[in-house]
């Protein structure tokens, strides 16, 4: 089992799989199963194949945590009853419960490597780390690595998310691969810039209701392109995460919040399973804490409505997605309803 974000789990999971199936023949001796969207009760069947060619054979469950709850127990008893000889299975997930029966079995009859990465106390990677995932990315591709301040100048306009700053570092290598070296004008080119404008830094504001701060904010997402759909989609889920907090708030302390390190060790574990599940850490819990406690319950769900009615108006009609999406920032950060 190989647990951390996709973009890093994957292609630990590749090199696995690679030394288990030679490539050319992949195409029949390893099975791609998505959790989620494709049944688990394939796996069973899918080991127990004799290998086209005599050799191994593999099978790996990508997106593991996705599907339901009785897969993930069938999945369980069949690995139980022990999995076929010479065959080899791989299991990816964001994240996992180190409590679970399938936690345990891996940990216990197999292996578990964590690739996640660490995170500051506002979810983000540290700069170093960024530039190690960066250097790691452009050797992947086969490029030569480029100078320090390269690496530190897509690391700027890139940003810290993990899934944008791949794709970006990914559409860079492939532009700069006919002449085989990235230079410092490709990023200008190549790499939109996100570090002014990081749509964490918008939904933070929002939290913090600095209606200043998230108007200048949005304009400068907008002005470099970034969609007006995903923005709201990206409000709607902050704005859920900020309901999910909302709900379970009243049950803490009143000085559950004074201190983020106090949170994340003494409150964060307790919480129920499927709110921690929504958090990467419990230092970026605590901060959506915080963000919840500035507005009632009401003020949250009423908002989420006005997010999917803006979607729908910005699907359906010509009005100016600037209008609409201002007026939402001026929704969430007015004064607090009494």
């Amino acid at each position: 089992m190989i647990v951390g974000e996709p973009v890093i789990g994957d292609l630990r999971a590749r090199e696995l799989l690679d030394e288990a199936v030679p490539r050319e023949r992949q195409d029949l001796d390893l099975e791609i199963i998505r959790a989620g969207q494709d049944a688990l009760d394939r796996v069973e069947s899918s080991l127990a194949q004799v290998g086209m060619f005599g050799g191994d054979r593999a099978v790996w469950i990508r997106g593991l945590g996705n599907e339901s709850a009785a897969e993930t127990e069938a999945l369980v008893n069949f690995l139980t009853r022990g999995v076929p000889p010479a065959v080899t299975l791989v299991c990816t997930t964001a994240r996992v419960d180190q409590r679970s029966r399938l936690y345990k079995w891996f940990a216990t009859q197999a292996a578990v490597e964590d690739v996640g990465v660490a995170l500051d106390k506002r979810g983000r990677m540290p700069d170093a780390d960024v530039e190690s995932f960066i250097r790691d990315r452009v050797a992947t591709s086969g490029l030569p690595l480029p100078p320090a301040n390269v690496i530190v100048l897509i690391r700027e306009r890139a940003g810290a998310e993990l899934g944008t700053l791949a794709q970006e570092v990914d559409k860079l290598c492939l532009a700069c691969s006919p002449k085989g070296k990235i230079a410092a004008e490709d990023v200008r080119v190549h790499v939109r810039d996100q570090s002014e404008a990081w749509v964490f830094d918008l939904t933070n504001a929002i939290s913090e209701r600095r209606l200043g701060r998230a108007a200048e904010l949005l304009d400068q997402l907008l002005r470099q392109g970034e969609a007006p759909i995903r923005l709201v989609a990206v409000l709607a889920g902050h704005v859920a995460d900020l309901i999910e907090a909302a709900r379970v708030l009243p049950g803490l302390p009143s000085t559950a919040l004074r201190n983020s390190g106090a949170f994340a060790k003494d409150y964060f574990p307790k919480l129920p399973l499927e709110v921690r599940n929504r958090f990467r850490s419990g230092f970026r819990a605590y901060y959506v804490f915080q963000g919840a406690s500035a507005y009632s319950l009401d003020e949250l769900r009423s908002l989420h409505r006005a997010l999917v009615d803006a979607d729908l108006v910005l699907k359906s009609s010509r009005v100016g997605p600037e209008h609409v999406l201002a007026q939402i920032v001026q929704r969430a950060c007015g004064p607090r309803a009494h």
